[in-house]
């Protein structure tokens, strides 16, 4: 959890590695290689599956690589640990809730009884049960898990164990996870001053911190607490890469949604315009972000009663689009969209595509 916040059954795998629906044969000295590379293949397979929604075909593969897995030497607890965690999330969007909760029973089991004396990995266990339980709905349950992983993390915390921002960045997931949005931010303060602390922490490797946890943040709804977190961010990537630099300008246009869902209007407009004179400036008035810094502007419009103002940067927004639309039907290449939208409801294909960085 320290080094990567998305939980290990967050199903990301990389498509371009897998080809084919069905695991190829892995060269090996002995069988038991093969059984445990059999597993991984399984697991990116199922991973594949579970994107497409396709849960019965997921389930088939984990239950497969469950048994490659506990008939391989190579394979780890961890290993078995995961993929039960895979099968209670599978399960559960099956609508299977009884067996959602076995598979957790036994994979936090499974964890339990191997992790011995490490009292943070027992932690993040139960931090990823919860975690399993909430994309459920199922609040109660998620409860339970989530109060027995905090009861460790602050208990290490006190004991200043040497794993304090493993513990701290659990902590957050826990609280941002369940809705407690103002908590989380107070934790993600200390993590983050903890690491601006350390010799062996870059500004790159804040960056990629923040950018973590303020993503879960949005993802989870609570946008309106990132704002010192993004500009933060912001204010490393100006040094760092110069204030027109793509990653600049996607954190600029983070921290004028961040202000918008907070309520600060004024101070979101002067940061949206801003957003889109770069894009205008940088990538020209013929590109999909430069629409969609006018169409943000238009929201913001409208969200503050300025109807007629607001459509008139609509209209602006369509006639990049029809720009845009000309330059990819003639090169036959979809241009990247990079910038996120301020209306979530209103963002539709032409906004959502691909980021191209």
């Amino acid at each position: 959890m320290s080094s990567d916040i998305r939980s290990k059954f967050a199903y990301a795998p990389d498509h371009s590695k897998m080809d084919a629906e069905r695991p190829t044969g892995a060269s090996g000295p002995n069988g038991a290689e093969r059984l445990f590379i059999g597993a991984r293949k399984l697991m990116e397979l199922a991973a594949r599956a579970f994107e497409r929604q396709d849960y019965a075909r997921s389930k088939m593969l984990l239950l497969d690589a469950l048994g490659a897995c506990e008939a391989s030497k190579q394979s780890s607890y961890r290993d078995k640990g995961d993929i039960l965690l895979r099968l209670a999330l599978t399960e559960g969007k099956q609508g299977d809730l009884d067996e959602s909760r076995e598979c957790l029973r036994r994979a936090l089991l499974v964890f339990e009884e191997n992790a011995g004396a490490d009292e943070v990995e027992v932690a993040e266990r139960f931090a990823e049960a919860a975690i399993v339980l909430h994309a459920l709905n199922q609040r109660v349950d998620a409860k339970i898990y989530s109060e027995r992983a905090l009861t460790i993390y602050n208990a290490l915390l006190d004991e200043q164990h040497p794993d304090v921002l493993a513990c701290l960045d659990g902590c957050v997931i826990i609280h941002v996870v369940c809705g407690d949005h103002r908590e989380a931010a107070k934790l993600l303060e200390r993590a983050l001053a903890y690491r601006e602390e350390a010799v062996d922490v870059t500004r790159k490797d804040i960056v990629a911190f923040l950018d973590q946890f303020t993503e879960l943040f949005y993802t989870h709804g609570g946008g309106g607490e990132v704002e010192p977190f993004l500009r933060k961010a912001l204010s490393i990537r100006e040094s760092l890469l110069g204030p027109d630099h793509l990653h600049t300008l996607m954190t600029l246009n983070k921290l004028g949604l961040a202000l918008f869902e907070k309520g600060a209007y004024t101070d979101a407009m002067l940061i949206l315009e801003r957003v889109y004179a770069t894009c205008e400036t940088t990538m020209g008035p013929a590109h999909p972000d430069t629409a969609t810094a006018l169409s943000n502007i238009g929201d913001l419009l409208c969200a503050t009663g300025h109807l007629a103002e607001a459509q008139l940067w609509f209209e602006q927004a369509i006639s990049v689009l029809e720009r845009v639309l000309e330059v990819e039907n003639s090169t036959g290449k979809r241009m990247p969209r990079n910038l996120k939208r301020l209306n979530k409801s209103a963002d539709h294909a032409e906004y959502s595509g691909e980021a191209g960085h």
